[in-house]
């Protein structure tokens, strides 16, 4: 916020750490700055412009836990908060199967969790076929269980009541979502 001329601050906290503590910053143009710090010397959390809109924080938070990495790469999509929390989302394939054959498919997580996450996947849909939903139902009929570890998510099937068969489909799209901690 160059060349603003600061009207008012005031410190909220009175901590020993001072990134414990936050500078609440207003200036004549009617902007608005909250940075870490009791002096607002380590670093803007988020700036308000004049019309009221909060820009995007250099720090983003979701409540009171700030992002402090988030990205993808081709075993899906991630976000790690300051606290330890971890949450991962991937999508997976579970190819179809014949009848009394066991499946599974097995996908590295995009970063690996400390210990094992707590999981929700979703069947989402048959990869290819004449869009037929049959095939759908007799997976859902065998069943699909989750036997993941903290290292990749795990998708299995075992065939015991019907084949998984479907005229150019290739297999079954799932959606994962791991939360669990990237630290201790």
């Amino acid at each position: 916020m160059a060349g603003n001329i600061k009207t008012n601050s005031v410190t909220l906290g009175d901590s020993a750490t001072d990134s414990q503590n936050f500078q609440l910053r207003t200036n004549v143009d009617g902007t608005a700055t909250l940075a870490r710090g009791a002096a607002g010397n380590l670093g803007d959390i988020l700036t308000v412009d004049a019309a009221g809109a909060m820009a995007t924080p250099l720090m983003p938070f979701v409540g009171t836990a700030p992002v402090i990495e988030s990205g993808s790469n081709a075993n899906g999509n991630y976000v790690k908060f300051a606290d330890g929390t971890l949450i991962c989302t991937q999508d997976a394939i579970l190819p179809l199967q014949a009848i009394g054959t066991k499946n599974k498919v097995e996908t590295p997580w995009p970063i690996p969790f400390y210990t094992n996450p707590r999981v929700t996947y979703a069947l989402l849909d048959l990869i290819g076929g004449d869009g037929s939903r049959s095939p759908v139902g007799q997976l859902m009929y065998n069943g699909v269980y989750y036997s993941g570890h903290s290292t990749a998510s795990v998708i299995n099937s075992y065939s015991y009541r019907s084949a998984t068969n479907a005229a150019g489909g290739t297999g079954f799209l799932f959606n994962i979502i791991g939360i669990g901690r990237w630290k201790a």
